[in-house]
């Protein structure tokens, strides 16, 4: 009976011995496995990192390649090849618009798109910034040619854009005053706005001189102007009299000192 109890005994610490063995195996495992995924983990939030640094790279390369650029739509397709689309280009700008432009202003236009029924719109790059910013600033004298002038922005840029103008328009309802800049949408807060308008029509005088009973006395401003401007001639004058007479009174003592010594 002894035997068997010592038998059992033994089994028992054996099994605990097997349990704490695999319980150590398993922390081990997960230990393993943690450091694992924490690692790989970084290496995943570093090349998240770096793609969106390449991708806000590309974004702003994209930008500075188009900033010079402009998208016509409406112009007919009446061109057979590079340069009278050009030549069409230069009309519109010189005659319908009235900005003088020569081929060195334009340093590449082309269609964009597969030619269709539909009138493909013209990308035109300029050479100068300047006068990508003055065709912009006279593009509403094209409305009597159903043609019209958009910024040439990336896929992306547009994309946000169209979403932004139903959020402006609700804001507009709202009689908000906003306007969207590239990617953003810009509110302006409600005493911005009226400062600005304050400035526009603020005139350049400036503001009359009122008494205490709020009546505007101009004859005793222009008299107030004229004793100060009095006061200060005779004040020098009287000065430069006393200095006169001071050194005249100087002159007769040395004269009569003189004539004493003789």
């Amino acid at each position: 009976m002894d035997n068997i109890l010592q038998l059992l005994k033994k089994i028992q610490e054996d099994l605990n011995e097997t349990k704490e063995s695999v319980r150590n195996s398993e922390i081990n495992l997960l230990n393993k496995i943690n450091e694992t995924f924490d690692h790989v983990q970084s290496k995943l939030q570093s090349l998240e990192d770096t793609v969106s640094s390449q991708e806000q790279r590309l974004d702003l390369l994209e930008k500075r390649v188009r900033v010079r650029n402009i998208v016509i739509f409406g112009v007919q397709e009446k061109e057979r090849n590079y340069d009278e689309l050009n030549k069409i280009i230069l009309d519109l700008f010189n005659d319908v618009m009235k900005i003088s432009c020569t081929d060195l202003d334009i340093q590449s236009l082309r269609r964009i798109g597969k030619k269709s029924e539909k009138i493909r719109p013209v990308i035109v790059t300029f050479s100068t910034l300047k006068r990508k910013i003055e065709i912009l600033r006279n593009k509403k004298s094209l409305e009597t040619q159903n043609c019209y002038i958009k910024e040439d922005f990336p896929p992306n840029i547009l994309a946000k854009r169209r979403e932004l103008q139903n959020k402006a328009k609700e804001e507009r309802e709202k009689g908000k005053k906003v306007f969207i800049k590239y990617d953003k949408l810009i509110i302006i807060p409600p005493k911005e706005a009226t400062n600005r308008a304050n400035k526009r029509n603020h005139s350049g005088s400036p503001p009359e001189k009122y008494t205490r009973h709020g009546i505007y006395n101009k004859e005793s401003t222009q008299i107030q102007k004229k004793n100060t401007l009095t006061s200060y001639w005779n004040n020098k004058h009287g000065q430069t009299s006393t200095r006169k007479e001071k050194f005249s009174t100087a002159d007769s003592a040395t004269a009569s000192c003189s004539g004493t010594n003789k």
